[in-house]
């Protein structure tokens, strides 16, 4: 199974994907990797703009920078199998989140629009 995921930082604050109308860059790709591999021990960056990173619990998050010089969003994709635990969905949860918080950058669901987190900005 997958789970899509955007990463903005909404110049507003905002409780769904739709209601954002600009967003502030995210830093440049590089800034980007760094602060990912920061927070994503063992991440691995196969160019400038995609990456993964699988961790001992048996799930990967794949990584894709937009284009751009100071790109506004960052793609990740979660995929995880059956051994996929509440535990396992928690600390990922906390991980990512630390991640926004400290970045204020905020993470919204593909599939709805909704957010992940609580927007650091609200």
């Amino acid at each position: 199974m997958s789970f899509d995921i955007v990463v903005l930082k909404p110049t507003q604050s905002v409780s769904s994907l739709t209601e954002v109308e600009d967003a502030e860059p995210l830093g440049t790709p590089t800034e980007i990797r760094e602060a990912s591999a920061d927070f994503f021990a063992g991440l691995v960056w196969s160019s400038a703009r995609d990456g993964s990173w699988s961790p001992p619990e048996g799930f990967v998050v794949e990584f894709q920078i937009a284009e751009g010089e100071r790109p506004q969003s960052l793609h990740l994709s979660l995929h995880f199998g059956p051994n996929w635990t509440d535990a396992t969905s928690d600390d990922f949860h906390n991980l990512v989140q630390r991640l926004f918080d400290e970045l204020g950058w905020q993470a919204f669901a593909v599939s709805d629009n909704s957010p992940l987190f609580e927007s650091p900005n609200a």
